[in-house]
């Protein structure tokens, strides 16, 4: 299984198709102490599934950090980001 771990500030956004096929799941972190790059977060996610070969991949958006002060929490970045979710855990 094919595990791809995507933090916001990866700069090598040209390498990421290359580990496209055989992927299986994809973590998208997106840091919740910044709310201002929550925006870009969501354009990258969009172009990222925008591609083909990602239609039946597994995706899990975790909110890093939404414990410390002044952190937005986990379902003010599923808003920001526009996500629609059929399950939310809390932990």
């Amino acid at each position: 299984m094919l595990l791809l771990i995507i933090y916001i500030y990866i700069l090598f956004l040209d390498v990421w198709p290359y580990y496209y096929p055989g992927l299986h799941f994809i973590i998208f972190v997106v840091d919740s102490t910044r709310p201002d790059r929550i925006p870009e977060a969501k354009v990258l996610l969009g172009d990222l599934l925008a591609n083909d070969i990602l239609y039946d991949v597994d995706l899990l958006i975790l909110a890093s950090k939404c414990d410390l002060p002044g952190a937005v929490t986990e379902v003010d970045v599923a808003d920001a980001m526009q996500v629609i979710f059929s399950y939310m855990s809390v932990w």
